[in-house]
């Protein structure tokens, strides 16, 4: 059976607040259709964005027969949002640094090994031992981890293709990334110079 495109409306957790924010003005319009794919987040003409999940799992959610979520989409390669420190330890190994953002919060950093002085690596927020923010920075990898199908370094129209167009783009600095977000959904991407810097994705405010 075909995997069901589940789209959802919940509250957003905002990222930051930005100074400089655009929408897609400018931006080309997606082009081919990206193959449907189950635990990926999937742009239809017809239906906007939304996740892809297992054909009876999505006809219970249709049928509100079971709850309605999106969480097996917020995942970027190994880290899942709602996964275990065990987990993400057991896949990336022992962090290179971490901090405490309160009590029960902290943030761990993981490089990811491979060759030249600029290295692409994850940064990870659990709260009480479990993801609730992953972020991917960095140049492309050797071994590509991703997000929906994308990757560092891939091209701004594998994006549009792959999302849709973002509702918004936002950006610090001049010299810095813009990043574009699909609320509500809690995901963004960083493009700068056309491509793909860094992948986020956090736990919906709403769940």
């Amino acid at each position: 059976m075909r995997p069901i495109l589940i789209s959802l409306l919940v509250a957003a957790m905002p990222f930051s607040a930005y100074a400089a924010c655009r929408g897609p003005q400018g931006l080309p319009k997606p082009g081919n259709e990206v193959p449907l794919m189950e635990n990926h987040f999937h742009y239809h003409p017809g239906k906007g964005l939304g996740c892809v999940v297992a054909h009876d799992k999505g006809q219970a959610m249709t049928d509100h027969k079971g709850p309605v979520s999106f969480l097996n989409c917020l995942k970027v390669g190994a880290v899942s949002v709602g996964g275990t420190l065990t987990a993400v330890e057991k896949s990336l190994g022992q962090a290179m640094a971490q901090s405490d953002i309160d009590l029960f919060t902290e943030t761990r950093v993981y490089e990811i090994q491979q060759r030249g002085v600029l290295r692409p690596h994850y940064v990870v927020t659990f709260k009480d031992e479990h993801v609730v923010a992953v972020q991917l920075i960095g140049p492309p990898m050797v071994i590509p981890a991703t997000f929906s199908g994308l990757t560092l370094g891939d091209d701004q129209q594998k994006v549009i293709d792959t999302l849709g167009l973002p509702g918004e783009r936002c950006r610090t600095k001049t010299d810095g990334p813009e990043m574009w977000t699909w609320n509500p959904f809690p995901i963004a991407i960083d493009v700068m110079d056309g491509y793909v810097a860094g992948i986020k994705v956090t736990w919906p405010s709403a769940k």
